[in-house]
């Protein structure tokens, strides 16, 4: 499956294939409806006449129209699912990349509440346009058949129609800027409110102690209603549209039945020729209703489609290879010692270094940055490939982030390690004693952001997964911010004796 677009337009483009074939099954569905009215005209005004011959042609016609119109319907809406699960899916993934190869400029843009809108409800506006989108290609398509064949027969009804229509659709779309403003702050305000669900647990357990869960929730009701608040006001502005949807259909076809009664007293039109353009003005409610879909749909797309793209536009800092499944992990460059170019500071094989570095020097002794001013055993970072620098060099932020799973798999993502070899890393970072305790042991599992756990347990168990491999050359920066004196130099004793050989840089106030 193809990735790395980084606009939901493009998204959407790398399944063009997919998405004409959806156009053309709605419009041949869409066109065979239009044409059901005409032939229904046709075979009564030959059933009037007696002439047989011309009977059984149209109603075959007639009957081709419903059988194509059905398959084709069913076609172009499995096309239609298949489509928009294609669309959601790929969005997914290219967030998902991002996420987790730039974690730290995402984190300071997006909160975890925004994230978790975008992969659910964006993704699904984005992909619910393009349908809606096709669904209109092929609803204009078959108004324009209409239109030829009833300016054949009436043009005085069929210049009703063309002046009626376009003003209903000018006063459907006037809502739409209103209607998108409005969803706008909705989606902030339920960002904020989905943001601070997902702290609640903690949020009350933290402030419990010192009295203040009663202000937090007094605050999360406040913002709760207004979400609600703004929430309504969307569903007004939909209401609107709903009843306008309802209503101005229903003034053209009383408009256009009474036109066709008078007309046909008149003598200017036969009987069938009325049903006929009774049927085709039923049929007309349809691209309108489609109209104002699309309206809507386009009001959420293009506030979904913004914040998608904001995530997605990190995309172009990302180097993505290809990487067999077959594929074993890569050696370590070298063994030698890492050093640090920009300052001539050299540390060498079997060193456990405490030294007090700002982050920025951490994250790029780490290889996070610049990596033309740091080199393992003389060869510079830049010169390595991804999977080379991932053997050989490991950097663990202060801020690591624990992310939902069990234990074994938070701490061991590809399953390298026995249970055995898990546990001695866990008694390095002296994580083995409270993880004992969980009757599920290994299998424990932790919730986002290990927000049941304390931050001490929290800071090693991600000091435990940076442990895992034994990677030549680990940066730990501030890895004991939350820990006693006591543990911190159990640690600190684990660590020396654990990585005996291998270059250690612990980032910490001295």
């Amino acid at each position: 499956m193809e990735l790395r677009q980084n606009t939901v337009k493009s998204i959407i483009l790398s399944r063009k294939k997919l998405m004409l074939q959806n156009i053309c099954f709605s419009i041949f569905a869409s066109v065979s409806a239009a044409l059901v009215p005409l032939f229904i005209s046709n075979s009564l005004k030959f059933a009037d006449s007696d002439n047989l011959k011309q009977l059984v042609f149209n109603l075959t016609l007639l009957s081709v129209a419903l059988i194509s119109g059905v398959t084709f319907s069913v076609l172009q809406h499995v096309l239609g699912a298949t489509f928009r699960i294609s669309i959601v899916e790929l969005i997914r993934q290219n967030v998902a990349i991002v996420v987790s190869r730039r974690s730290r400029v995402v984190a300071k843009q997006f909160n975890s509440g925004e994230i978790a809108t975008i992969v659910s409800d964006d993704a699904d506006n984005a992909a619910v346009f393009a349908i809606v989108r096709s669904k209109l290609v092929a609803a204009t398509v078959s108004f324009v058949v209409i239109i030829v064949y009833l300016s054949m027969t009436s043009l005085w009804l069929t210049i009703i129609i063309l002046v009626a229509l376009p003003l209903l659709m000018w006063t459907i779309s006037s809502l739409s800027t209103t209607l998108a403003e409005r969803e706008d702050a909705h989606r902030s305000t339920t960002v904020l409110l989905t943001n601070m669900s997902a702290e609640l647990g903690l949020g009350l357990r933290v402030l419990h102690a010192i009295g203040g869960h009663r202000a937090f929730l007094n605050f999360y009701r406040s913002r709760s209603r207004e979400t609600e608040a703004a929430g309504i006001k969307v569903s007004q502005v939909q209401a609107l549209l709903v009843a306008l949807n309802v209503l101005l259909p229903g003034l053209l076809l009383i408009v256009l039945v009474w036109a066709g009664v008078f007309l046909v007293g008149q003598g200017y039109l036969e009987p069938s020729e009325l049903v006929m353009f009774y049927g085709a003005s039923v049929f007309l409610v349809a691209p309108l209703e489609i109209f104002a879909g699309y309206t809507s749909t386009h009001s959420e797309f293009k506030v979904s489609a913004a914040k998608i793209d904001s995530v997605l536009a990190e995309l172009k800092n990302i180097e993505i290879k290809e990487v067999s499944s077959n594929s074993t992990p890569s050696s370590p460059v070298s063994y030698g010692n890492l050093m640090d170019l920009q300052t001539n500071e050299n540390f060498s094989e079997n060193s456990l270094s405490i030294l007090d570095l700002d982050e920025n020097r951490a994250q790029r002794l780490g290889g996070l940055h610049a990596r033309e001013t740091v080199a393992i055993g003389g060869v510079p970072l830049s010169t390595l490939s991804r999977a080379e620098l991932s053997a050989s060099l490991r950097y663990s932020p202060s801020d690591s982030q624990i992310l939902s799973g069990t234990i074994r798999s938070i701490i061991d993502p590809h399953s390298l390690m026995t249970d055995t070899e898990l546990w001695d890393v866990l008694e390095c970072a002296e994580a083995a004693e409270f993880i004992r305790k969980f009757p599920e042991g290994l299998d424990y599992w932790i919730v986002t952001s290990g927000r049941t756990l304390s931050g001490g347990q929290r800071q090693r168990l991600a000091l435990a997964r940076a442990l895992v491999g034994k990677v030549p050359h680990l940066i730990l920066d501030k890895p004991f911010s939350a820990l006693d004196s006591v543990t911190r130099l159990l640690v600190l004793r684990e660590l020396r004796t654990s990585r005996a050989g291998m270059t250690t840089i612990i980032s910490d106030a001295i």
